[in-house]
């Protein structure tokens, strides 16, 4: 089934965790948007800030494919969800993995995040 995102109820799908490689996260720094981005290097130091330190083994340790997850605001909702037409407002630049979603499961991901 195609994504009709103007169609959508909820927006269900700007709550799940979206994450993006190292190349990915570099497009988003030299666009002047990786404010929206906490790596996972950042993540860990937030979480337990002795390991400072060691940002930079940390960083080069973390997996290409998953280095950095797009923030959520206080509701659950990606920063960039419009509140008010809850449609996203980056979408000519939004990550990957949220171009290449389908709306086949959607009925199933407003269930679980709507718990």
């Amino acid at each position: 089934m195609a994504v009709s995102c103007l169609d959508c109820v909820n927006s269900a799908c700007c709550r799940l965790e979206v994450n993006i490689s190292r190349d990915e996260y570099n497009k988003y720094k030299s666009l002047g948007m990786i404010d929206l981005f906490e790596t996972f290097a950042e993540k860990k130091i937030r979480e337990n800030p002795e390991f400072a330190p060691l940002k930079h083994v940390i960083d080069e340790s973390t997996n290409d494919d998953d280095y950095a997850e797009l923030k959520k605001g206080d509701d659950g909702y990606c920063l960039k969800l419009d509140r008010e037409t809850m449609l996203c407002s980056i979408y000519d630049n939004r990550p990957s993995v949220c171009s290449w979603y389908t709306n086949d499961r959607c009925e199933e991901i407003r269930l679980i995040c709507l718990q």
